[in-house]
């Protein structure tokens, strides 16, 4: 009786990514390390439905993938950008169920984003098509978060850091370090 082929499960990582940080790679290297997925992907958001104003998408990107470069099965997922994109994650997951038959996603969220959880166009579904994995943000506490012990880092104070001229060195990784150097302007 042939067995049924192998299912990848691929965790998908969504965010604003603005900048990607410390506890990004952390969250990401404790998913990989301790929850049943094969791989993950950074999905950098392309619009932010929530109004949020962000750096450019391109710039957003080129910084994912320098954190998912520190993974051997970390890689980026940028459908979000494209012109087409509703930035909705329903929308997403229909996109990559079809470009990708056969394999099982699954959805990482902090905590706090399970209070939004009224804001997302039929959440159930989003659920549904691809379960979550909740990791615990400070102040957010929710039963279905594992129990992980992650960094409270917040993009916005790095970017507050970084608008005020300061160091963010061991806030973010090297690789972002690097790019924020190059550019200068970024979050000026």
């Amino acid at each position: 009786e042939p067995t049924m082929a192998h299912r990848p499960t691929i965790a998908l990582f969504g965010g604003t990514f603005d900048p990607p940080h410390l506890g990004h790679l952390l969250a990401a290297a404790y998913v990989l390390a301790c929850t049943p997925v094969d791989a993950l992907w950074f999905v950098p958001a392309g619009k932010n439905v929530m109004g949020k104003k962000p750096a450019p998408f391109r710039d957003r990107l080129t910084m994912c993938r320098r954190l998912a470069d520190t993974f051997r099965n970390g890689a980026i997922c940028d459908t979000d950008g494209e012109p087409d994109s509703t930035g909705r994650t329903l929308d997403l997951l229909r996109v990559l169920s079809n470009k990708y038959p056969g394999t099982n996603w699954r959805f990482v969220v902090g905590s706090d984003i399970l209070q939004e959880a009224h804001l997302w166009e039929d959440f159930a579904e989003v659920r549904r098509q691809a379960p979550l994995i909740v990791l615990p943000r400070q102040g957010f506490s929710d039963p279905e978060a594992l129990s992980a012990t992650l960094p409270d880092i917040s993009s916005s104070a790095i970017r507050a850091r970084l608008k005020a001229g300061e160091s963010v060195q061991g806030l973010v990784p090297n690789g972002v370090l690097e790019y924020l150097r190059h550019r200068q302007g970024l979050y000026k």
